[in-house]
């Protein structure tokens, strides 16, 4: 049997908490702005393209995140140094901390988050870094030792992935990898 896992992506990064001081924003590429999805869907519109420019203006809308997305956040600084994994809960609210409360992420894109967490959080929180590190869930599955679903960092590599969840099993084809 060929080693052939397949990887689906099915959901992005949630947010997390930030400060007044300084954004040290994610390494990984947050997604197009909502300038770049609106010209988007105007060219759709010019090119008679009418389901996709509806589903720009549907993302525009809701926002790239979803019950059940995950974002990894810390804060640095003199009076907070911690570091959690927050899911989007029912709504799409991101609970975060007292005294900083909830974040509605409705309407809110992956390009818009760390600006939108950092300005929850400042209002709150003064002089902290905030690391903002979305996830995205995908699949693995074919010939490797655990298959299942597992939350990742965008930028890890894939082998990195298949090796950290057990690695490929005994019948995988390395060479047609």
């Amino acid at each position: 049997m060929r080693f052939s896992s397949w990887i689906a992506v099915i959901a992005f990064g949630v947010p997390a908490l930030v400060a007044d001081a300084q954004l040290v924003e994610s390494r990984v590429p947050m997604g197009r702005t909502r300038a770049e999805l609106e010209a988007g869907a105007a060219r759709a519109d010019s090119a008679h393209r009418d389901e996709e420019a509806a589903r720009i203006r549907l993302r525009l809308r809701n926002g790239d995140f979803e019950v059940g997305d995950r974002v990894i956040v810390t804060l640095e600084g003199a009076t907070a140094q911690r570091s959690d994994t927050l899911t989007v809960q029912a709504d799409r609210v991101l609970r975060l901390d007292q005294p900083v409360g909830d974040l509605n992420l409705k309407g809110v894109l992956r390009s818009e988050l760390p600006d939108s967490v950092q300005g929850r959080v400042s209002r709150f929180l003064k002089n902290v870094v905030v690391h903002v590190v979305p996830l995205v869930r995908i699949s693995i599955s074919g010939a490797v030792r655990a298959p299942g679903f597992y939350y990742v960092r965008a930028d890890l590599p894939l082998s990195d992935v298949i090796m950290r969840n057990g690695g490929p099993d005994q019948s995988s084809d390395l060479g047609s990898t």
